[in-house]
């Protein structure tokens, strides 16, 4: 959350975000409690504190086991793939690898992997064994996905995300990336929330605003005139770069 003018400010969703608009930014105070160079074993030990205990604490904001907060760690964790009955499958070099070839986003894998649930199908892992204890890991359970216009106004829903992509002739990924950024797939807005009217977000289309890279622990490194400069500069391509900036999300160890 960037300021009273951002987007989560002003359409507040999580307990976290609610808060904020409720007592004011202020209110708040960040403070790091350790720095790592690289996102697994800050995961690790975000997994540790956050746990289910954790969370069900009166004190705490946090609503989802920690590990999985969006903090990917895309490039550095094998994920192993199993079919439903808990057999062996493949083994791909990464989770971002595995979410390429499955038509799905990264963050699903991972979620999928931290909450052992399921994505594109099939069950995640970090661990290769022959055959998973299925017993274990979450049945499918469809979540509702809502849809709206081009202005906003209410559509209808379908009751999962694989059957809003088939209702939108698109793909998995697609909607989920709607869902995620709040833009439009196939002309329409998509939810995971039913509301009369869909809050359109406006995007500041300019690539020649100045970019700011920061350390994951929130240092400033590097200023860049624009998209493009930090582009050459960091080796990424531009869109990944836009996506990570518009989902103010880490690209890689940066912020």
């Amino acid at each position: 959350m960037t300021g009273t003018s951002s987007y989560h400010f002003k359409h507040p969703k999580t307990p976290f975000q609610k808060a904020c608009k409720k007592y004011g930014l202020d209110s708040f105070r960040r403070y790091t409690l350790f720095v790592y160079d690289n996102y697994k074993d800050a995961l690790k030990m975000e997994k540790e504190i956050v746990n289910e205990e954790f969370i069900k604490r009166p004190d705490t904001y946090n609503v989802a086991l920690g590990g999985g907060s969006g903090l990917v760690p895309s490039e550095e964790i094998e994920a192993h793939q199993y079919d439903l009955d808990g057999n062996y499958i493949q083994t791909y070099r990464s989770i971002s690898d595995a979410g390429r070839k499955n038509n799905v986003s990264q963050s699903s894998i991972h979620h999928a992997i931290i909450t052992k649930g399921k994505s594109a199908g099939y069950y995640w892992s970090e661990t290769r064994c022959v055959k998973l204890k299925v017993d274990l890991f979450k049945k499918t359970q469809s979540i509702p996905v809502f849809y709206y216009d081009k202005t906003g106004k209410y559509v209808g829903k379908t009751e999962s995300m694989s059957e809003m992509a088939k209702q939108l002739d698109t793909c998995l990924s697609s909607v989920q990336k709607a869902v995620n950024r709040g833009i439009l797939c196939s002309g329409f807005y998509i939810s995971l929330e039913k509301m009369e009217i869909f809050p359109i977000r406006k995007y500041k289309r300019n690539r020649n605003s100045k970019v700011y890279q920061y350390s994951l622990t929130g240092e400033f490194l590097s200023e860049f005139e624009n998209l493009n400069a930090a582009r050459k500069a960091l080796n990424k391509k531009m869109t990944r770069l836009s996506e990570c900036i518009i989902e103010k999300r880490p690209c890689e160890n940066y912020l």
